[in-house]
Formats: C-alpha cells, sequence, structure tokens
C-alpha cells in the first residue's frame, strides 16, 4: 500500500493544490484532518476489503500488517481523493480569496490542475479495476491493462470535456 500512496498522493495534493486559491497549506492542512475522519468510517464502508485482507494477506506480510496498512493507506488515499474532488468542485475562474503566499511552491493554474487531477483519478481507477485481478492474472498482463485502462479513460473524459466545454 505504500507504493500505491507514493505513486498517487503527492500529485492529487499537487493537482488540488493547483486548483485552491488558498494554497499548499490549506490543502495539505484539509488531507490530513479527512484523514483523521476517514480512519473512523473507513472500517465500517469497506469491511469487506478489511476480510480480504485477514484472510488472504499478501506473500511475506503478517495479516494484522495487511489490515493496518489497508486502513492507514486506505485513510490517507480516499481524503487526497476527496479532496481533489471538493477543489474541482469549487473551482471559479475569478476566486475571491487567492492567497498568493499559498502557492510559491505550486503556483494556481487550474486548467493544469484540471488534466493533473483527472489524469491521476482515471490511472487510479485502472489500477484499481485491474488490481482486483492481481492475484489470479500474470503482472505484466495487470500492469499493461491498468496502464492502458487508464490511458483510455483519461483520454475519453478530457476529450468529452474539451467536446462539452465552450
Amino acid at each position: 500500500m505504500i507504493w500505491v500512496l507514493v505513486i498517487f498522493v503527492p500529485p492529487i495534493i499537487m493537482a488540488a493544490t493547483m486548483l485552491s486559491p488558498q494554497g499548499l497549506g490549506y490543502t495539505i492542512h484539509a488531507v490530513i484532518g479527512y484523514s483523521g475522519i476517514t480512519l473512523l468510517l473507513l472500517p465500517i464502508a469497506a469491511w469487506p476489503l478489511f476480510l480480504i485482507q485477514a484472510v488472504a494477506p499478501l506473500n511475506g506480510q503478517g495479516r494484522i500488517r495487511a489490515v493496518l496498512s489497508t486502513w492507514l493507506g486506505g485513510a490517507v488515499l480516499s481524503s487526497a481523493v476527496m479532496n481533489l474532488l471538493a477543489s474541482m468542485m469549487e473551482y471559479s475562474p475569478h476566486p475571491l480569496h487567492l492567497d498568493p503566499s499559498g502557492h510559491h511552491v505550486i503556483a494556481y493554474d487550474p486548467h493544469d490542475g484540471f488534466l493533473l487531477g483527472s489524469y491521476m483519478l482515471s490511472m487510479l481507477l485502472g489500477s484499481g479495476v485491474w488490481g482486483s485481478v492481481a492475484r489470479i492474472v500474470p503482472p505484466r498482463v495487470v500492469v499493461g491493462g491498468a496502464v492502458t485502462t487508464g490511458l483510455l479513460l483519461f483520454a475519453g473524459v478530457t476529450g468529452l470535456g474539451y467536446v462539452l466545454w465552450p
């Protein structure tokens, strides 16, 4: 789960920061706050996933470690995704409270933020779909399928967005 977090969470936070007029500090604070709430709600919402991890952990990983890794990693990943979706939904072309000091590290650029965010969500969905069959399909097929599915989903969503947006 740590590799999923390393690959997906930093670009998702970057995309949310590019979309948020308040800046990086606001985004990091929101992800940490949402993670606390998600830690409480995740066992209720994702109990089948925890059950699968407890019954059949990955090779070389203990049952408790598998469940805790899934719990903590799932909380951070889901809070980062929720923060990105919230930033996408509250986007305004003329933000009222733009904080230039919050964008020294990552610039305020909503267009690129939407593209990066939709790309990362597409790749996350593609990886999740193919990850569900990763234990019975060879790894080379899973990785190729995840990348292909993510790229096709991103191309479809982005193309549809450019066609529908004036």
